[in-house]
């Protein structure tokens, strides 16, 4: 397999230089365009971005830019012949490409109406980094109600709020908690609702606090421990405790904004969840949750394509899927919808539920969330924030790499491996595996790994060929001087390492990289 690899990156570099031989004259924007393919310009960002953040073993051999390049250029010519034969408009491509569009919207509209409204002075940070030397850790002892959360306070008075949890864990008859469980780590006073700071910041070491409102009841604080650090004066205008403390303020600024927000926007519409659909819709969402949710496809097919033999929960959904689950004075959601935005936010799904009533909870969060998010899209449209060059070139690159995925898809779609293929291959390609020679006679334990290795291999020689042609109709050029002037971090250390970068709004891919099937399955 290894020769495979080597002799495929070989062949990739000799065609780049054929290639930049046949170099023709750029144009005035010869400094952004690292190559052309047939009328698609590779750009310098684009293909930086894809390098530096691409799979190391892509970027192997003498020459890591020109291999990696190559693949690039491969991937345009199918994407490129994918979108002529109308790849690039099969359901495949536009579900994601619809998802990234409502994802990016989103971004756009929080970066512009939120985090861009954070307003944080030079003052707020010095005063936030000598606040946040003083830290706490506390006990918390949460009550349903004001009654008992007083009975508990004068009970506590007698000793130590710590004595009394520990007396009243003791009278438990099954241990499933201990007072750990009511200790909070090292915190500052960043880390605590500003509602409970005056309490914490006049409570004494080892006295119990008053009652106070915490969640839907009520609770009391004792002070643990206090920790106080210095701070130096250059750390109040340099270094990685200010940027720490800058971050989080902006952090806590951006929520504030975006309750304030989410308040205004949405209030006026007037929100209501049909109640006896929820219900309905919770327990047979909730039995399919524990059978087991799919894997593959779509949340919605699974609902939408039942028969007789069906599980019962997957039949009550679809009867549901036209039910009106969410309303407002100006639009209508129904099942159908919510399961639609479900697949691609599962949030619910990463929970360990154990009762119905958590489950409903987690689900009622999850709706409200699609309202927001669907409200907040549908401004970021209305104020034409999703027709940025940022955006609409992030759309570009992953249209062409979803269409890409699908034309490739389809060419080798057919391809397959027969056993006396296996065999044959076993016998005379063995060393090809890394095998130590005591085992060339267990077919049986590699029978997986020839299989892999023989479809690379047919998978390698059918895409050559495509290729081959597609460059007669799709003519590549190399812009040969800036591809080896460029500035890039192609080190030996730096393609050693392959980074793996996700936007922090959103949790996808940040840029579209090349495909590691090129070299191995």
């Amino acid at each position: 397999m290894k020769n495979v690899v080597y002799f495929s990156i070989l062949g990739a570099i000799l065609f780049l230089k054929i290639s930049c031989r046949k170099q023709t004259h750029f144009g005035s924007s010869k400094d952004n365009i690292i190559a052309i393919v047939g009328d698609y310009n590779i750009t310098v960002n684009e293909f930086k971005t894809s390098f530096e953040l691409g799979f190391s073993q892509l970027k192997m051999g003498n020459n890591p830019r020109r291999a990696y390049l190559n693949h690039m250029i491969n991937e345009t010519l199918l994407s490129l012949e994918g979108t002529r034969l109308g790849y690039n408009l099969n359901p495949y491509v536009q579900k994601r490409v619809t998802q990234r569009n409502y994802s990016n919207l989103l971004e756009a509209f929080y970066m512009a109406n939120v985090h861009g409204k954070v307003r944080i002075s030079e003052e707020d940070i010095q005063n936030a980094i000598q606040k946040s030397s003083v830290k706490w850790r506390m006990l918390i002892w949460p009550t349903p109600s004001l009654v008992s959360c007083e009975k508990s306070y004068n009970a506590a008075r007698q000793s130590t709020l710590v004595e009394y949890v520990s007396v009243q864990l003791a009278k438990s008859e099954f241990k499933i908690e201990s007072i750990e469980d009511f200790e909070t780590d090292w915190l500052d006073y960043l880390d605590i609702h500003p509602m409970y700071l005056k309490t914490i910041s006049d409570l004494e070491i080892g006295k119990v606090s008053k009652p106070v409102p915490y969640g839907e009841g009520y609770a009391l604080f004792q002070i643990l421990d206090i920790h106080r650090e210095g701070v130096l004066t250059n750390e109040l205008k340099f270094g990685p405790r200010r940027k720490r403390i800058k971050a989080r303020l902006h952090n806590i600024q951006a929520d504030s904004i975006s309750s304030a927000l989410m308040d205004s926007v949405l209030t006026p519409f007037d929100v209501r969840v049909k109640g006896d659909v929820l219900e309905d819709f919770t327990d047979a969402l909730f039995q399919w949750y524990n059978d087991g949710l799919p894997n593959k496809g779509t949340i919605i097919s699974h609902v939408e394509n039942i028969s007789s033999t069906s599980k019962p929960y997957l039949i009550q959904i679809n009867k549901l899927l036209n039910k009106t689950l969410v309303s407002s004075n100006q639009w209508k959601k129904n099942v159908r919808d919510y399961l639609k935005y479900m697949n691609y936010y599962r949030r619910i799904l990463k929970e360990n539920i154990q009762s119905i009533e958590t489950f409903r909870i987690a689900l009622i969060t999850e709706i409200g969330r699609m309202v927001k998010n669907d409200t907040y899209t549908n401004i970021a449209k209305r104020d034409n924030l999703g027709n940025s060059d940022k955006i609409l070139n992030d759309i570009k690159l992953w249209t062409n790499k979803w269409t890409y995925d699908s034309y490739r898809y389809t060419i080798v779609k057919e391809l397959d491996v027969t056993h006396e293929e296996m065999l044959t291959y076993f016998k005379t390609s063995w060393r090809e595996l890394d095998l130590a020679d005591v085992d060339t006679t267990r077919f049986y334990k590699y029978e997986k790994d020839i299989y892999n290795a023989i479809l690379f291999e047919k998978h390698q020689e059918t895409l050559a060929k495509k290729l081959s042609d597609l460059k007669n109709r799709y003519p590549v050029r190399i812009n040969n001087d800036l591809l080896d002037t460029l500035k890039l971090a192609d080190s030996y250390k730096d393609i050693q390492t392959s980074l793996f970068v996700r936007k922090s709004f959103t949790g996808e891919v940040a840029v579209p990289t090349v495909d590691m099937q090129w070299i191995s399955f």
